[in-house]
């Protein structure tokens, strides 16, 4: 059988394309989406989302007519996935778990378009068209989260990335229950060969997500130590170098496709800390991210609030509250919780590379030594009248 041309993968680059063309706007949409629905934003997002899920398996369940009892099994097996990602992937505030679970539907139509893809071009074992379209969808998560951490007012993170994975494996796997190849195995000549080339890209295109969104180191002062994108020395500079260009060049403060600046992104977190920490009466907190930043990040507190952000510098009369009521002496070091969990002290930069340097190795090495399997017995279903 002559395998069809590689325009059968156009369908899911131009589905890869669409979702990096959209993420800098997403925020954006939201915005707009709350504003117009209000309290009914929530219900109306989860209806939406509900819809689209059960739209496509009913569209599935009419038209499975034959081999119909694994085919079913494997709706069953992606209805149990969709659930159990509202429990492992749940956030602590309800509507950014509710808005990321989009993620799941972009990225199951993603690696069902590539599934379709890879099906039109000969492939037929499970290994392939499982493993394929979850690869694929890893490396675009990666990049998406790469594009948000590039553009002003998002932020890359690797639970975005695992959760696109999630959603990929379950678009892969309705799509393979919906439209089975003719014939099926477990695993075929050139596989290992596919699955490595691809799981190599994977790794160095996650590699350098988290070198740029994740990789820090801590900061000691006086004040206190926190996390940063940068080593003391080299926050100092970029301090510097932000006074001398801010007052005439200001960054950017709308989603759209310009360059984040990890110093204003340290910044703006240091200060919704310390207004949260001030709002809620805990002014030890409060006073040592004020100190903070008026030693690190003293350009930004210059800069004009962003809305709904709060102050930037506290007025004066805020001030002298905090360092009168404030606990003295300090009742314990200050260590700032501010980007726990995002700024990575460990690996270090080094490692990382390492790492992936001696993964990649592995995988390229990988080839051959595996017999392909049978065809895939199906159960002795006949096909419906």
């Amino acid at each position: 059988m002559k395998r069809a041309s590689p325009l059968v993968y156009l369908p899911a680059a131009l589905v890869a394309l669409a979702i990096l063309a959209v993420a800098p706007y997403m925020s954006l949409a939201r915005k707009a989406a709350k504003a117009a629905l209000a309290d009914g934003f929530a219900t109306t997002l989860s209806a939406a989302l509900v819809a689209v899920v059960a739209f496509a398996f009913l569209a599935a369940l009419v038209r499975i007519r034959e081999y119909r009892t694994w085919r079913y099994l494997g709706l069953v097996l992606v209805a149990a996935l969709l659930l159990g990602a509202g429990w492992v992937f749940r956030r602590e505030d309800a509507a950014v778990s509710l808005v990321e679970k989009i993620h799941l539907v972009q990225y199951g139509l993603l690696a069902g378009v590539l599934y379709l893809g890879l099906r039109r071009r000969g492939l037929r074992s499970v290994a392939v068209l499982l493993g394929l379209p979850v690869l694929g969808a890893f490396g675009v998560g990666a990049a998406d989260e790469t594009v948000q951490w590039y553009v002003p007012v998002r932020t890359g993170d690797v639970f975005d990335v695992i959760l696109n994975a999630y959603g990929a494996l379950c678009g892969a796997v309705f799509a393979l229950s919906l439209a089975p190849p003719a014939e099926l195995a477990w695993w075929r000549p050139g596989d290992r060969r596919r699955l490595s080339l691809a799981a190599t890209v994977v790794v160095l295109v996650v590699a350098l997500f988290l070198d740029l969104a994740h990789l820090g180191t801590w900061v000691e002062d006086g004040a206190g130590r926190f996390r940063s994108y940068y080593d003391r020395e080299a926050l100092l500079e970029v301090q510097a170098d932000r006074a001398r260009r801010w007052p005439h060049e200001p960054p950017p403060t709308e989603p759209g496709w310009a360059h984040q600046d990890p110093y204003f992104v340290e910044a703006l977190w240091h200060v919704n800390h310390r207004n949260a920490s001030f709002q809620r009466g805990d002014l030890y907190p409060a006073w040592k991210e004020t100190l903070l930043l008026e030693r690190f990040y003293r350009p930004f507190l210059d800069l004009t609030p962003m809305e709904g952000t709060g102050n930037y510098r506290l007025p004066p009369v805020q001030q002298r509250r905090m360092k009168n009521r404030r606990p003295q002496p300090d009742p314990y070091p200050y260590v700032s919780p501010v980007l726990e969990g995002r700024v990575w002290t460990r690996p270090t930069r080094g490692q990382l590379w390492l790492g992936a340097a001696g993964l990649t190795g592995v995988l390229l090495l990988l080839a051959g030594g595996v017999r392909p399997s049978e065809p895939i017995r199906r159960p002795a279903e006949a096909p419906a009248e």
